[in-house]
């Protein structure tokens, strides 16, 4: 089976959520189960280990929000991590985008640095803010 077919069979999930927050998760899957939210984690680690195993399962995420500042293994470390394991093609290229209550332009530039796609600013209220967000990243639901 060629590379290509391996990919055209995988089961493609709708998203991973990482936030080291419970009150936040709750909020943010609330929003996102509306369109399908599969899992959730609590720190970077737990997103390295949730995309790794989707991958082996056979499933992919069409998009990870993660938060910057999480215990264990911290939001830009994880989003290097696996930008890395995607460059090397060890992973499927999945938009991260980071997921904060901090806006400061240095914590947009850090994201930026360590390859996240675009930011996301809580608190995560407004279903339309992130509808938009998604649609000017060409992320299709």
């Amino acid at each position: 089976m060629s590379e290509a077919e391996k990919v055209n069979q995988r089961q493609v999930c709708w998203a991973l959520l990482v936030d080291d927050m419970p009150f936040n998760l709750i909020v943010a899957t609330h929003i996102l189960q509306k369109r399908g939210l599969t899992k959730t984690g609590l720190n970077g680690k737990e997103a390295i280990q949730a995309v790794e195993e989707h991958y082996r399962q056979g499933k992919e995420f069409k998009i990870i929000l993660m938060d910057i500042k999480m215990p264990v293994i911290d939001g830009f470390e994880a989003t290097k991590i696996l930008s890395e394991k995607m460059n090397k093609k060890h992973l499927p290229k999945i938009p991260i985008f980071a997921f904060s209550a901090n806006n400061s332009q240095q914590e947009i530039d850090l994201a930026n640095k360590s390859g996240m796609t675009g930011f996301l600013f809580k608190p995560f209220e407004e279903e339309e803010q992130f509808v938009k967000l998604m649609a000017t990243k060409k992320i299709v639901f």
